[in-house]
């Protein structure tokens, strides 16, 4: 252990008794940990009495990897080391009887859970209409639905619980003894009494659950709160699972909800709980986390030991100056500032550029510059707030013939809603593309349901025409019912004006054209303004809704982009020619190759690193992104979100903002971030003018 530096020591050779780790960018806090159990292994615990809780499957397997070099195979493999989800998935399956299924349950993804509950849906949307309430749009979406029973979960509640708060009555073991998880099922059971929706909601929630059950099925976030109600049950099992661990480690510990903190909690019986984690880099409070478990550990263990890991080996001096002033924005919640004993380096380059394209070009130089003097492609991230600030960089990487990646997202002309307003140029032009119609017919929904489609698509084979010819003639049948031929007519009148778009005007005012005749940005409009209306519960969805409406911004800015190059070419740029190459372009499959640049937000680089990194966007509504939608919390976070992105680049950094960014085809000139004003003048250099 000679390596180690004191904190790290510390951390490695303390005994029994709680201890948070305060765990810095770039500290070393995985070398830590596995120093720690080696040196618990060294002192005599029982590898199996070990417990090794991470957040990604990806560090799980570093962690095992690296205690098997140093502890042998043997201990390795009796220690428990995994996610969340893994360890609860574990214990489950040894008793599957408390939660109603059998050892051989199955775990359904995303995909899965909607197949499930999407009858469920229709049955709970039939009994509304039966009682007369009125529903909001959009309030039985299966993604709607789902996320808000994965919130639910994150809190520790069940249907039961909020239905025996309804009646009056608390099942101790079911909600425990935490006073915010009785006060969340009594809020649940008040809003339930007020609001008939909402008990559509629980209701829907109930059956699910008891689908799920029958279906012999866990998702993903019953796991957890199953697995923690198993560990915290008031019987033999729930004890023996409660005293089977001496030591207990769990990394990334900002990150954790409320279920996650009770299983912790209730593993850690012995009280011997290893937090290892960082405030600063609490960025996911939209999924649940909550950053007040790490802040209140000293509540929680009165006696715990604190443990700073503060020296930064990743980073240059200026690089750490930068990130460690913007922490605090963040409330670093009484972590010390990063040090580090690498060398100064070179000073971080504010670059202020015309617009997003220039900031392309910028990346796409400085990558050249570094690759012809022997850096490789994959030393090289760029990093973004939003998705849709990718494409820009994308055209000018491509262009340069530099290899990249997407990480967290898709190339841009593979995102959903672009391929659905390509989708319904391309059948515009051809309205035989029954492709492209079966792309459209759900962008916007328009009411034309499966058992619809069925009857049109077997006239389109009797009569041997294409579907949209085929939708006139399935509205004029006599057996159509009433509001089938009704979206049938709609749908078919919808098509003709986005036909009518196409005209000889310019490429881009006719892409713009078509995406307001398809309702397809009136509906993705109303999407984000009824999230926001929500109460606060459908703000990601709100940023999700406002991140597809950027993207098909953009791909009004990239037509105006490319019609004025083929101008400048002499050449025309007719929609036929357009559609050509987003079809050439959607068939560049992203490059296998690790030898590439890596794209990708702030949030999936976490936990990454780079020699060489540019921070793009630097300017309001993109560093913070979207403030005015955001609680005084949420803006919080998004400076943490911030320092996470600054604190990523070992050698070299880049924080790039732009005067102007095209937005809709049309200039929208951007103030910079606040951050900027915060950046320290001695670790950094203005190249362009930065103040606005």
């Amino acid at each position: 252990m000679g390596d180690l530096n004191p904190a790290q020591l510390e951390a490695v050779t303390h005994g029994d008794g709680p201890m948070l780790i305060f765990a810095g960018a770039g500290s070393g806090k995985t070398s830590t940990a596995t120093a720690r159990v080696q040196s618990l292994i060294e002192r005599g615990v029982p590898p199996a009495r070990i417990c090794c809780v991470t957040f990604t499957n990806k560090a799980a397997g570093e962690l095992r990897d690296r205690l098997a070099s140093m502890v042998g195979k043997d201990a390795a493999k009796a220690l428990w080391v995994g996610t969340f989800h893994s360890i609860c998935a574990r214990l489950l399956r040894a008793h599957p009887e408390r939660s109603g299924r059998t050892a051989s349950f199955v775990i359904y993804d995303e995909d899965d859970t909607k197949h499930v509950i999407r009858p469920i849906l229709d049955e709970a949307e039939a009994l509304a209409e039966k009682r007369g309430i009125k529903l909001a749009d959009g309030a039985l979406k299966p993604d709607r639905v789902l996320d808000e029973i994965a919130k639910q979960k994150s809190k520790g509640l069940m249907p039961g619980d909020i239905f025996a708060a309804l009646e009056g009555r608390y099942d101790s073991e079911a909600v425990g003894d935490g006073v915010e998880e009785r006060a969340d099922a009594s809020a649940a059971a008040s809003r339930m009494r007020q609001d008939e929706s909402e008990r559509i909601f629980f209701e829907v929630w109930r059956d699910y659950e008891e689908r799920m059950e029958m279906l012999d099925a866990f998702d993903f976030e019953d796991l957890m709160l199953h697995g923690m109600r198993l560990v915290e049950g008031q019987d033999e099992i729930g004890e023996r699972l409660r005293a089977k661990f001496f030591h207990v480690l769990v990394d990334e510990y900002q990150d954790t909800n409320r279920t996650q903190f009770r299983l912790i909690r209730a593993l850690a019986t012995s009280r011997n709980l290893c937090a290892v984690g960082d405030p600063r880099q609490s960025i996911y409070g939209w999924r649940g986390a909550d950053i007040e478990i790490i802040r209140g550990f000293k509540k929680h263990f009165p006696d715990a030991r604190i443990v700073q890991l503060a020296q930064n080996y990743r980073s240059t001096k200026h690089i750490v100056a930068v990130a460690n002033a913007i922490a605090p924005l963040g409330d670093d919640s009484g972590c010390d500032p990063m040090t580090t004993d690498n060398d100064e380096g070179e000073k971080v380059s504010v670059v202020c550029v015309r617009d997003e394209r220039d900031e392309g070009q910028l990346v796409g130089d400085e990558i050249q510059k570094l690759v012809r003097r022997g850096a490789p492609l994959s030393s090289f991230a760029v990093l973004y707030r939003v998705h849709s600030q990718s494409r820009a960089i994308e055209n000018e990487l491509r262009t340069m013939d530099l290899r990249y990646k997407v990480v967290g997202g898709l190339k841009f002309f593979h995102r959903a809603e672009i391929k659905n307003a390509v989708a319904a140029l391309r059948l515009a032009l051809r309205p035989d593309s029954d492709i492209d119609l079966l792309r459209t017919i759900d962008a916007p929904p328009c009411g034309v349901g499966a058992a619809t489609m069925k009857v049109v698509q077997r006239v389109a084979r009797e009569k041997k025409v294409g579907l949209v010819a085929a939708l006139a003639e399935v509205a004029k049948l006599p057996e159509t019912k009433h509001k089938a031929r009704e979206a049938v007519t709609a749908l078919h009148g919808r098509l003709a004006e986005v036909r009518a778009c196409i005209t000889d005007k310019p490429i881009d005012e006719i892409v713009r054209a078509s995406l307001v005749a398809s309702g397809y940005k009136l509906w993705l409009t109303r999407q984000m303004t009824e999230q926001l209306a929500d109460g606060g519960k459908g703000k990601k969805k709100a940023e999700d809704a406002e991140g597809r409406l950027a993207n098909l911004a953009e791909l009004v800015t990239d037509a105006a982009r490319w019609r004025l190059r083929r101008e400048k070419e002499e050449e025309k740029a007719t929609l036929t020619a357009y559609l050509e190459r987003v079809a050439l372009l959607s068939s560049d499959d992203e490059t296998k190759s690790e030898e590439s640049v890596t794209l990708t937000t702030c949030h999936a680089a976490k936990g990454k690193e780079w020699e060489h990194v540019f921070v793009v966007g630097f300017e309001e509504d993109f560093f913070p992104a979207f403030p005015n939608s955001k609680t005084p919390d949420e803006i919080t976070e998004e400076a943490r979100v911030a320092y996470v992105a600054l604190s990523r680049a070992k050698k070299r950094m880049w924080i790039t903002r732009a005067s102007v960014r095209w937005h809709q085809g049309q200039e929208k000139r951007n103030p910079p971030s606040r951050y900027i004003q915060h950046l320290p003048k001695e670790a950094i250099t203005l190249r362009g003018h930065t103040g606005g």
